[in-house]
């Protein structure tokens, strides 16, 4: 024997600690670092559509920071309704990475948007206690008229996401208010159609 004990360098590697560097870094930092969000538990990594992720957890928490050279720094907490539901949906490589931070809406929910700097497609995911978390599409037929009624605050919130049929798509409203739910029907030949149901 040499006196050299032998080195697993794939134990030596996990036993450091990930870091923070650049602009998720400056982020961490200066929102709170360790306090709000808590420990890295990952280095940067890439997101498949563009730009970088790095996890924290605090409390068996884990928020996700990401960075793009298109949004800058934005987190999603992935333990409420928002951030869970990006999850679900398959994150940021199904909905896309996020362009702002989770924001109260105007009637108590909360929502968040999500862009696939691939295409430039843009996902909403709103929350409400009475309806839970959905995406809408905001771009596509029936997004564009969800938006020309009104958003949230009077035609609904999505109760379904866009579903698609083999004669169009539709997707699923309820008004947190008034309790009304409707259903935007689209159509190539007809475009949307809004109906009422129970």
């Amino acid at each position: 024997m040499n006196g050299y004990r032998k080195v697993d360098a794939v134990r030596a590697a996990r036993a450091v600690a990930p870091t923070t560097r650049g602009a998720i870094a400056t982020y961490y930092k200066s929102h709170g670092g360790a306090g709000v969000y808590g420990n890295p538990t990952t280095g940067e990594r890439d997101t498949g559509v563009g730009g970088v992720v790095q996890h924290f957890v605090k409390n068996g928490r884990t928020t996700k920071l990401y960075w793009s050279s298109r949004t800058g720094v934005r987190e999603v907490r992935t333990w409420t309704g928002v951030g869970s539901r990006h999850e679900g949906l398959g994150g940021a490589r199904a909905v896309g990475i996020p362009f702002n931070n989770e924001q109260r809406t105007a009637t108590g929910g909360y929502y968040q948007s999500f862009v696939d700097p691939r295409s430039g497609k843009t996902t909403k995911i709103l929350w409400s206690a009475r309806t839970g978390a959905q995406p809408i599409i905001e771009s596509s037929g029936i997004g564009r008229v969800w938006v020309r009624k009104g958003y949230e605050t009077k035609a609904g919130y999505p109760i379904s996401p866009e579903v698609r049929t083999s004669t169009g798509a539709y997707q699923r409203f309820q008004n947190i208010k008034t309790g009304e739910r409707t259903q935007y029907t689209w159509t190539p030949r007809g475009g949307v159609k809004v109906t009422r149901i129970k």
